[in-house]
């Protein structure tokens, strides 16, 4: 699995290495030296928007997902570069959109792309967006809940990887994040990998989003602002 950043997978004279720059023989050589891997990606999560004194708010969408296979060049690379979760709304602010996770070719090329969820807004001014696909097999994030409502959850899918055995595995089927109701605020959006924040506080909500899930929107007391909770960071999975 691949976190936040920059990652290139090279082949260079025969072998296959997982680096931090391209066209380098250093890094992890990967074993067997594949000339052929399978690529998850997953965007970051809208980060949850913080309440007013008056006021609670929204979540932040899940980001999307894709899926798909890739031959690698000999003497060239591929780089995958992993979205970060959008960060909580502070203080009567909205939340930050969640960050978008790429799979390009040498030449620069976008072969996949898993976009990151919106972000949670104040009051009730619209759901965090989810976070979109395009390239290879996918599904979009489940959507941010406004203001004392439930985020949205994502489908489920069935997806392929062709090694002799025919592996198939599931994706999606998460949960929306759920609200506590009346002064609370809204969950955040599924993403393919994990359920949504909760808005289960009427201050700031207790956990952040994870695995490209939204956050949840802070809550309110009479008389006191709170932040929103950050969406979870995106990633990456390669399989060969």
């Amino acid at each position: 699995t691949l976190s936040v950043g920059t990652h290139y997978i090279n082949r260079v004279n025969g072998e296959t290495w997982l680096s931090t720059s391209a066209n380098s023989a250093t890094g992890t050589r990967l074993d067997y030296n594949p000339k052929f891997i399978f690529v998850e990606l997953q965007g970051g999560g809208g980060g949850g928007a913080g309440s007013s004194a008056v006021w609670c708010s929204g979540g932040g969408g899940g980001g999307g997902y894709t899926f798909s296979g890739i031959a690698l060049p000999e003497n060239s690379h591929i780089k995958i570069v992993v979205g970060e979760g959008g960060h909580r709304g502070e203080n009567r602010s909205d939340g930050y959109d969640g960050g978008t996770s790429y799979l390009y070719n040498a030449n620069g090329s976008i072969i996949l792309q898993a976009n990151g969820g919106g972000r949670g807004r104040t009051s009730d001014d619209g759901r965090g967006i989810p976070g979109t696909y395009s390239g290879g097999t996918g599904l979009n994030g489940g959507y941010g809940g406004v203001k004392e409502q439930h985020g949205g959850g994502t489908t489920s899918t069935t997806l392929t990887y062709d090694k002799p055995e025919g592996t198939t595995f599931m994706r999606g089927g998460k949960s929306g994040g759920t609200t506590g109701g009346n002064n609370h605020g809204g969950g955040g959006g599924a993403s393919a990998f994990a359920n949504g924040s909760n808005g289960d506080s009427k201050g700031r909500p207790s956990s952040p989003g994870i695995q490209g899930s939204g956050g949840a929107g802070a809550g309110f007391h009479a008389g006191r602002a709170n932040p929103g909770v950050a969406g979870g960071d995106g990633l990456a999975i390669i399989y060969y």
